[in-house]
């Protein structure tokens, strides 16, 4: 039978939740008693889960005399989502304002090469062609007439 185990993501969203829910701020000493508990870790693993979810940005830590205070609250988070939210809106409006001005460049070449194939590579094709083919210079003239 497979050890009932959670991954210490699982274990991070626990003591994040936890984090939320007391919506206060609490000492390192508290977390200590309190985490085994809630996350089923050690007590010894605390401050290394506190670390990696501050490295994260998940949790916020003070340093207030000669101890540290970590909080999470539910509105920070909501914040920062919508930070990253206008963020990425004012990106994808930057994208498409490029794809836009592509694609009328695209149209522009298009229209203006469909022109020039029209005009001169037609006439040309048909007197080279009924000629049994084209010298350098012939070429070279209509490279340039392009």
């Amino acid at each position: 039978m497979a050890p009932k185990t959670l991954p210490p993501i699982a274990k991070q969203n626990l003591i994040l939740t936890y984090l939320h829910n007391s919506r206060t701020a609490h000492s390192i000493k508290e977390l200590e008693k309190a985490l085994p508990s809630v996350a089923s870790i050690n007590g010894m693993q605390v401050k290394d889960y506190l670390q990696a979810l501050s490295d994260e940005g998940k949790i916020r830590v003070e340093k207030i005399g000669s101890g540290n205070w970590y909080w999470s609250f539910l509105s920070e988070e909501k914040k920062s989502r919508d930070n990253v939210l206008g963020m990425l809106k004012e990106e994808l409006a930057k994208v498409e304002a490029s794809l836009g001005e592509l694609e009328e460049k695209l149209r522009e070449a298009s229209e203006k090469r469909g022109r020039m194939m029209r005009v001169g590579g037609i006439s040309q094709c048909k007197a080279g062609v009924g000629r049994g083919g084209w010298s350098i210079e012939e070429r070279i003239g209509g490279l340039q007439g392009w």
